[in-house]
Protein backbone atom coordinates (compact mmCIF):
# COMPACT_ATOMS: atom_id res chain seq x y z
CA UNK A 1 0.00 0.00 0.00
CA UNK A 2 2.84 2.58 0.78
CA UNK A 3 4.95 1.55 -2.37
CA UNK A 4 1.27 2.18 -3.90
CA UNK A 5 1.21 5.39 -2.42
CA UNK A 6 4.48 6.65 -3.23
CA UNK A 7 4.26 5.51 -7.18
CA UNK A 8 0.76 7.71 -7.10
CA UNK A 9 2.41 10.84 -5.32
CA UNK A 10 5.73 10.47 -7.64
CA UNK A 11 3.21 10.51 -10.72
CA UNK A 12 1.65 13.64 -9.61
CA UNK A 13 4.82 15.76 -9.41
CA UNK A 14 5.75 14.88 -12.66
CA UNK A 15 2.67 15.33 -14.30
CA UNK A 16 2.61 19.06 -12.64
CA UNK A 17 6.54 19.38 -13.74
CA UNK A 18 6.24 22.49 -16.03
CA UNK A 19 6.99 21.18 -20.34
CA UNK A 20 10.41 22.24 -21.57
CA UNK A 21 11.78 20.73 -24.69
CA UNK A 22 15.30 18.75 -25.04
CA UNK A 23 18.24 20.38 -25.40
CA UNK A 24 19.21 24.16 -25.23
CA UNK A 25 16.92 27.11 -26.38
CA UNK A 26 17.95 27.90 -30.05
CA UNK A 27 17.44 31.01 -32.52
CA UNK A 28 17.42 31.26 -35.69
CA UNK A 29 17.02 33.90 -38.08
CA UNK A 30 13.99 33.30 -40.09
CA UNK A 31 13.85 36.03 -42.38
CA UNK A 32 16.83 38.83 -43.45
CA UNK A 33 14.37 42.06 -44.36
CA UNK A 34 12.35 42.83 -42.39
CA UNK A 35 14.40 40.79 -39.68
CA UNK A 36 12.57 37.68 -38.31
CA UNK A 37 13.58 35.87 -35.55
CA UNK A 38 12.15 32.40 -34.61
CA UNK A 39 13.21 30.42 -31.39
CA UNK A 40 12.36 26.99 -30.00
CA UNK A 41 12.74 25.10 -26.88
CA UNK A 42 11.71 27.58 -24.50
CA UNK A 43 9.98 27.01 -21.16
CA UNK A 44 5.85 26.67 -22.61
CA UNK A 45 4.05 30.04 -22.21
CA UNK A 46 7.32 31.84 -21.31
CA UNK A 47 7.90 35.18 -21.82
CA UNK A 48 10.97 36.08 -24.05
CA UNK A 49 12.67 39.27 -24.84
CA UNK A 50 14.48 39.50 -28.11
CA UNK A 51 17.40 41.94 -28.46
CA UNK A 52 19.31 42.69 -31.96
CA UNK A 53 22.37 44.69 -31.78
CA UNK A 54 22.83 46.11 -35.61
CA UNK A 55 23.13 49.55 -36.09
CA UNK A 56 21.73 50.07 -32.86
CA UNK A 57 19.97 48.12 -30.15
CA UNK A 58 16.19 46.64 -30.97
CA UNK A 59 14.28 44.99 -28.55
CA UNK A 60 11.00 43.14 -28.86
CA UNK A 61 8.78 40.93 -26.42
CA UNK A 62 7.00 37.51 -27.07
CA UNK A 63 5.46 35.28 -25.24
CA UNK A 64 6.18 31.24 -26.43
CA UNK A 65 3.62 29.24 -27.61
CA UNK A 66 2.58 25.83 -25.60
CA UNK A 67 5.66 23.87 -27.51
CA UNK A 68 8.09 26.48 -26.53
CA UNK A 69 8.43 28.41 -29.74
CA UNK A 70 7.92 31.93 -30.89
CA UNK A 71 8.63 34.50 -33.92
CA UNK A 72 9.11 38.16 -33.77
CA UNK A 73 9.34 40.70 -36.82
CA UNK A 74 11.48 43.79 -36.63
CA UNK A 75 9.26 45.79 -39.27
CA UNK A 76 11.85 48.70 -39.64
CA UNK A 77 15.29 46.38 -39.34
CA UNK A 78 16.95 45.64 -42.81
CA UNK A 79 19.95 43.33 -43.00
CA UNK A 80 22.59 44.69 -45.00
CA UNK A 81 25.05 42.63 -47.43
CA UNK A 82 27.42 41.86 -45.65
CA UNK A 83 25.98 41.81 -41.73
CA UNK A 84 27.70 41.40 -38.27
CA UNK A 85 25.16 41.26 -35.52
CA UNK A 86 24.31 39.44 -32.22
CA UNK A 87 20.78 38.72 -31.24
CA UNK A 88 19.68 37.06 -27.79
CA UNK A 89 16.47 35.86 -26.45
CA UNK A 90 16.16 35.62 -22.81
CA UNK A 91 12.49 34.16 -21.32
CA UNK A 92 11.16 34.87 -17.65
CA UNK A 93 12.00 31.37 -16.58
CA UNK A 94 15.75 31.50 -17.09
CA UNK A 95 16.17 30.08 -21.02
CA UNK A 96 18.58 32.34 -22.78
CA UNK A 97 19.75 32.11 -26.80
CA UNK A 98 22.16 33.61 -28.14
CA UNK A 99 23.09 34.13 -32.03
CA UNK A 100 25.84 35.85 -33.40
CA UNK A 101 26.44 36.72 -37.11
CA UNK A 102 29.63 37.36 -38.30
CA UNK A 103 30.70 37.43 -42.43
CA UNK A 104 33.48 38.38 -44.31
CA UNK A 105 32.56 39.87 -47.42
CA UNK A 106 35.27 40.07 -50.45
CA UNK A 107 36.72 43.48 -50.78
CA UNK A 108 36.36 44.72 -54.10
CA UNK A 109 40.36 45.96 -55.64
CA UNK A 110 41.33 48.08 -57.38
Amino acid sequence: MRLLLALAGLAALIAVAPARPAGKPLLQVARNNPLTVSGSRFHSYERVTVTAVIRGRHVRKTTSSAGGRFKVRFRTLRVGRCPNYVITARGARGSVAILRIRTECAQLGP
